[in-house]
């Protein structure tokens, strides 16, 4: 029968230093052989609840995980092994190690040496993580919501580099080359307006890494010709700047709010912005006006002898002169200008940042443009035109008053005319 080493023999041959480091750090240590734990230090025993050890041995303590590893590596002629394994306490709670197990052959039996460290808490941390990042996976696919992080690589061209997008984001994949770089303008059709938003936003990101700028755009036409809201927000990792960007696809949304604001603002014959809808508009442009200075004209316009072409050729008549000429002022004026139905055969054109002498020109124009069309049947239409430039301070009611005086007077002095009603004092 095998004889139990002497463990003060044993110990006698470790420096002095060396031994009082070990009982008092933060390192376990055993010594075992294949049936009998040798050697025990404190701050092992604290860690697998085992006060005295003098009837257990290591397989009491220690899993099975690593015998396998330990088997392969004597095999290769090591006699240090690294070591990630797990002890069991008495308090039935596993304890997760990592350390390296020298291996010393005597001519009696083999004699190992486990030194150590508690991982327990890292790996619980690491656990979670990975956990986490699984359920992140998990959800990422699942909502239906797109998401890119990418690095910005060009702003001229609003070129990126995508760095991950999940499913509902897949709209990029038939744009990015084998780098996974894409233009934005390649993946939706952006107004300029959205362009030179997007522009501005990734000039700051690029020039101040430490900001927290952020970027919301509605209603963007994706090549899929869907609509969607986007949401840009600033990463920055490593010392480098990526964008987290989310996509939501807001196409019925945007339909249905599309489809009651035609039903409340949009004139049902003539399609074009109905009363309602230029008054609202109308105070918008006062206040921009009073806010920034700038100015701010009123064109009024009437359909000369409507009644009579009414009277003569029908109601049908009527409603395709009505629409044709909505038709021509809506193809002939600015995407800053507000067109829309006034009442009966009455329109109304806002013209911002635009003087009373620049508004004149534009209502020539439409009235020329309204003369020379064939309305069929041999049917002459024109239109008369009062025009007058906003008066700070004044009210609502008193600057249509002056367009619509303008409109009576080209109407009192032959009609098919343009009145510019100078501001007054």
């Amino acid at each position: 029968m095998k004889t139990k080493p002497n463990t003060k023999e044993f110990i006698s041959h470790i420096p002095s230093l060396i031994y009082q480091t070990l009982c008092v750090a933060d390192i376990g240590v055993i010594v075992f052989t294949s049936n009998q734990i040798l050697y025990i230090n404190d701050y092992a025993k604290n860690i697998v609840g085992y006060d005295n050890t003098s009837n257990i041995s290591i397989l009491d303590v220690l899993f099975t995980s690593s015998h396998h590893h330990i088997i392969e590596t004597m095999k290769q002629g090591h006699n240090v092994i690294a070591v990630e394994d797990v002890l069991a306490s008495s308090l039935d709670t596993p304890i997760y190690i990592r350390g390296t197990l020298t291996i010393h052959k005597t001519v009696e039996e083999t004699i190992y040496t486990l030194v150590f460290y508690d991982i327990t808490k890292e790996m619980e941390v690491g656990f979670a993580s990975e956990l986490e990042h699984k359920l992140l996976e998990i959800l990422q696919d699942k909502i239906d919501v797109g998401i890119l992080i990418f690095e910005i690589i060009s702003i001229e061209q609003l070129k990126v580099k995508i760095i991950y997008h999940n499913t509902s984001a897949c709209i990029v994949d038939n744009y990015k080359d084998k780098k996974n770089r894409v233009s934005l303008l390649s993946i939706f059709d952006l107004t300029e307006e959205q362009i030179d938003n997007i522009s501005s936003y990734f000039a700051i990101v690029l020039s101040d890494l430490v900001s927290a700028e952020c970027l919301t755009l509605h209603k963007v036409l994706g090549k899929d010709n869907r609509l969607y809201k986007i949401d840009m927000q600033t990463i920055v990792a490593d010392d480098n700047a990526y964008i987290l960007c989310s996509l939501v696809d807001k196409t019925d949304e945007y339909m249905t709010i599309q489809n009651l604001e035609t039903k409340t603002y949009v004139d049902e014959l003539t399609s074009v912005y109905n009363r309602r809808y230029i008054m609202i508009a109308l105070q918008d442009a006062i206040q921009q006006a009073e806010k920034y200075n700038t100015p701010l004209s009123l064109i009024i316009m009437d359909i000369d002898f409507f009644k009579k072409i009414n009277d003569t050729y029908g109601h049908i008549v009527g409603d395709m002169v009505l629409q044709k000429v909505a038709h021509i002022v809506n193809s002939n004026i600015r995407k800053s200008d507000i067109f829309g139905r006034y009442g009966g055969e009455e329109f109304i054109i806002i013209c911002k940042n635009t003087s009373s002498k620049d508004a004149t020109t534009l209502a020539n124009k439409l009235r020329m443009k309204i003369e020379e069309t064939n309305f069929g049947d041999k049917l002459k239409v024109t239109c008369s035109f009062g025009v007058t430039e906003y008066v700070k301070g004044e009210s609502i009611e008193e600057f249509i008053n002056r367009a619509d005086k303008g409109l009576y007077l080209a109407k009192e002095s032959g009609r098919n005319k343009v009145i510019e009603v100078c501001m007054t004092a």
